[in-house]
């Protein structure tokens, strides 16, 4: 079966939902330019569902994004930069060939804008939100509070799936959901702002110098490292409520895991807020 994928306007990503029946595939056809950045992933209830990425050379021919010796990789998560393609055409194919059952999916792709957005633009960071991204929002939700940026799928060091907020290429937060396999009733479990432009109310914002911080929040507590993670947490005397500051430069000793000592060059690098 095939499909035309177009995004609305204004709209840089789309869902699309259906069943594949065994043996079948899905094809879906899109326009994009060679350079943007495209993520597609795919989920189905019984993990059946996979796809490729196409791209069509001069003469015609469709080729796997991708592949291995032209062999199709059935991805469920990708996320690149688009080739060149003849009149700027491309195909996701999505199948169910090595199962007995149908595959009731849902297909995610996103995809970025040409231009960089270098304006400023204060975003405020609250317990439960990160300027227009709320904890416990809906994949449909957030894709309509965040339609004016990009949306692609990343992972963390551990390899979790996150969803990624750009603006032009510039990177502003990471979104983990409260599903293993991201669709439509996924919500956003877990915020990570790392923008510059990402300020509590009480001014603290990511590379504000730690002494900075101390400052504003009356002293420092402690700053704990996590081992698993391999991240350091600083916590404040009067800490705001639901926020958690990710910082560099907590001067351990003796291989301790948590200190009160920090390094000349210590800053905030990223405000967390969880559920």
């Amino acid at each position: 079966m095939d499909f035309d994928l177009q995004f609305g306007s204004g709209e840089i990503s789309a869902i699309r939902s259906g069943v594949i029946a065994v043996n079948e595939l899905h094809s879906y056809r899109f326009t994009a330019n060679a350079g943007q950045i495209i993520s597609v992933g795919v989920v189905s209830k019984e993990d059946n569902a996979s796809f490729d990425l196409l791209y069509q050379v001069e003469n015609g021919d469709w080729v796997t994004v991708d592949s291995n010796n032209g062999i199709a990789s059935e991805k469920r998560v990708w996320s690149s930069v688009l080739p060149a393609s003849h009149n700027g055409t491309y195909l996701i194919e999505l199948a169910n060939y090595f199962s007995d059952t149908e595959a009731e999916y849902d297909l995610f792709v996103g995809i970025s804008i040409i231009s960089i957005d270098d304006d400023y633009v204060e975003r405020l960071v609250t317990k439960n939100s990160a300027d227009t991204v709320s904890l416990g929002m809906s994949l449909p939700e957030l894709m309509s509070n965040v339609s004016d940026k990009t949306l692609v799928l990343g992972s963390d060091g551990e390899g979790v799936i996150s969803l990624e907020v750009l603006t032009g290429s510039k990177f502003l937060m990471a979104l983990y959901m409260d599903t293993d396999c991201i669709g439509h009733e996924s919500k956003v479990k877990v915020i990570e702002a790392w923008g510059r432009e990402f300020v509590t109310a009480e001014g603290a914002f990511p590379t504000m110098p730690l002494d900075e911080a101390i400052d504003i929040y009356g002293g420092l507590e402690n700053i704990q490292f996590s081992e698993i993670e391999a991240r350091e947490f600083a916590t404040f005397k009067k800490h705001p409520e639901g926020i958690l500051f990710e910082v560099y430069g907590g001067d351990f000793r003796d291989n301790q895991n948590i200190t009160t000592e920090i390094l000349a060059d210590a800053q905030i690098t990223a405000l967390w807020i969880k559920a």
